[in-house]
């Protein structure tokens, strides 16, 4: 391989190395929530006297929260980010050469720039981008999913021989491992997974009987990836819990302590009617609160073509009207298949969990999945040409113009972490209660391993549980939540000091422009004029509305968080509480510890 091809492959994922430089270190709810925690937890066998920290995802297996945190005890945060970046970037390097493959079977229809084309609108989309260079992993572990996808469709054709060579098999092996391995690793990636045998068979031309031997056979080797990667997690989690999926699936698996069955019903349809319109609905908002960063014109699209061709395969167009020449060209199996993956993907995923961010191995194919259909639509050339070159500048456009978000960033620093921490005295026998839901498990992995933390409100149904096995602890006991942080002022101050950059603040007149314009757009700040000393005429101050007084916020917390310990008979030892800065990258945080009485 020449040195040009090398960097021609290694385009990509420098591209997106960069962009995760630009977009900053990770502050996500997740990673504060559980991500951090659960590797640190794992790794120094926590789970023995922790429990329920990070709440019901703090039970999710660790290994894929190893590598960020591991790094990040051993090298610079920026460098994690680039390396992360980097990995997402392999994805559109297989999402290319997938891509190249299906449209070559088709010399007709065959071009670089077509090719190159598809593989852009497939990356240039809201949840791809928004989670590029994070810890939350749905990127990371669609890196296998597209492995397998690409093994399979270079080798489709062999598996449609009505007598396959045995060395085939080792690859159909491979290639049902790496469908199966990211589900271990994450739970989210079942229904494509289970979407990606339904298409293979629905797809490949073969007897029955082969069919079926080569969908068992390609079940098998996914169930081994998935034991390879989450089997000793599940196994700990029965031995524990008497559930491999605790604290998921309670109503197969019932225990006292979770009544949970996934972690996102309120975003799947309710009903038939929904769930045909779901596409539309989400684009024109329907429950699009925590989980979207961005509409989606794709999906609607995608939708109401697969419905086109369903409608015209069942000739229901000749019930309308009997003259009607609506058709479709015949599709190559492996057309057929990508097709298949990302329909019953979308279904399947919509049907679970509905959580946008999870679709990302399925959302990459979407414009090349539209594509197919149009093509083999037996319209006017033009017209469809027209129509697919709208639907994914739309796409393109709406994306890169503000369509998509992020899930939390800050600018970098080394170390990424850092937590001010009281002094615990005998670590190994005390414990801290929790007594919030709020995302401060990242601050628990800067405190002594060997200091038991216990979240009492997780569930809804532990307090024999916790009352259990908080009475069987026999040292000091203290108290942790969060404290009151006025994050309006960071942001205030960071303004400020970009307005000084740019020299905006020099003049009395510049200030007096600059005072008119933030009222304008109703920024949450005002202009404040300095005296005739200072080297600027003005300044950008917190507004009055946003005024807190951190101790006056704190007691109230002090207050509330004590009323939740009286219920398992504690009390605050209020004159012990103190409240203590943390940072996660640049954004500040505060914590308030307290001793028990």
């Amino acid at each position: 391989m020449t040195c040009k091809k090398i960097l021609y492959y290694l385009t990509a994922p420098i591209i997106f190395g960069v962009f995760s430089l630009i977009f900053g270190q990770d502050r996500s709810y997740d990673l504060a929530g559980y991500h951090y925690y659960n590797a640190f937890a794992f790794l120094n066998n926590k789970t023995s006297i922790d429990f329920s920290v990070a709440g019901a995802q703090g039970f999710l297996n660790p290994i894929l929260d190893i590598p960020y945190y591991y790094l990040n005890q051993i090298t610079h945060p920026a460098f994690i980010g680039f390396i992360f970046g980097f990995l997402n970037g392999i994805l559109i390097l297989l999402l290319y050469k997938i891509i190249e493959h299906v449209i070559s079977l088709n010399k007709n229809h065959y071009h670089k720039n077509l090719i190159l084309f598809l593989s852009i609108v497939g990356c240039l989309t809201p949840n791809f981008l928004s989670s590029v260079g994070n810890s939350l992993g749905d990127n990371i572990t669609s890196l296998f999913i597209l492995f397998s996808l690409y093994l399979l469709v270079i080798n489709f054709r062999v598996f449609e021989r009505p007598k396959i060579e045995f060395k085939f098999f080792f690859t159909l092996f491979i290639i049902g491992f790496f469908v199966g391995f990211p589900v271990g690793l994450k739970l989210t990636n079942a229904p494509f997974s289970l979407a990606f045998l339904i298409a293979f068979f629905l797809a490949i031309k073969n007897s029955k009987k082969n069919k079926l031997f080569l969908l068992i056979f390609l079940g098998i080797s996914s169930f081994v990836g998935f034991l390879s990667s989450g089997g000793f997690w599940f196994l700990h989690l029965w031995n524990e819990f008497r559930n491999p999926f605790f604290p998921l699936l309670s109503n197969i698996f019932p225990n006292k302590i979770s009544t949970l069955i996934t972690l996102s019903s309120e975003l799947t349809p309710k009903n038939i009617s929904q769930g045909i319109f779901y596409p539309f609905l989400r684009f024109f908002g329907f429950k699009q609160n925590f989980d979207s960063l961005g509409r989606q014109i794709l999906w609607p699209t995608l939708y109401l073509l697969i419905f086109l061709f369903l409608f015209v395969r069942l000739k229901l167009h000749k019930i309308l009207y009997s003259k009607s020449n609506l058709s479709f060209s015949n599709f190559y199996s492996i057309e057929k298949f990508l097709i298949f993956y990302v329909f019953f993907g979308y279904i399947l995923w919509m049907s679970v969990f509905g959580i946008q961010r999870y679709l990302i191995s399925i959302e990459l194919f979407a414009p090349l999945a539209i594509y197919i259909l149009i093509k083999n639509f037996n319209y006017n050339e033009y017209k469809k040409n027209v129509i697919f070159l709208i639907v994914c500048l739309f796409t393109v456009s709406y994306t890169l113009l503000g369509g998509f978000g992020s899930w939390g960033h800050t600018r970098w620093i080394n170390p990424a972490i850092f937590v001010a921490k009281p002094i615990v005295e005998n670590s190994s026998t005390a414990t801290v209660l929790m007594t919030d839901m709020s995302p401060i498990a990242w601050m628990l992995a800067e405190f002594p391993s060997d200091l038991a933390f216990v979240r009492l409100y997780a569930f809804e149904n532990i307090d024999p549980f916790l009352n259990d096995f908080i009475h069987k602890r026999y040292g000091k006991f203290y108290v942790i939540f969060s404290g009151h942080y006025n994050w309006r002022n960071d942001n205030v101050k960071k303004w400020d000091n970009f307005l000084s950059v740019i020299n905006v603040k020099k003049t009395k007149q510049s200030c007096e422009n600059l005072d008119l314009f933030i009222k304008s757009v109703k920024f949450r700040g005002k202009v404040q004029y300095n005296s005739l000393n200072s080297n600027e005429s003005c300044f950008l101050d917190i507004a009055d509305k946003d005024r807190t007084n951190q101790a006056d916020e704190n007691n109230k917390l002090i207050e509330f968080n004590n009323q939740k310990l009286e219920k398992f008979n504690f009390t605050l030892n209020r004159s012990s509480c103190k409240a203590f800065p943390a940072r996660l990258g640049m954004q500040n945080w505060s914590y308030i510890w307290c001793e028990i009485n």
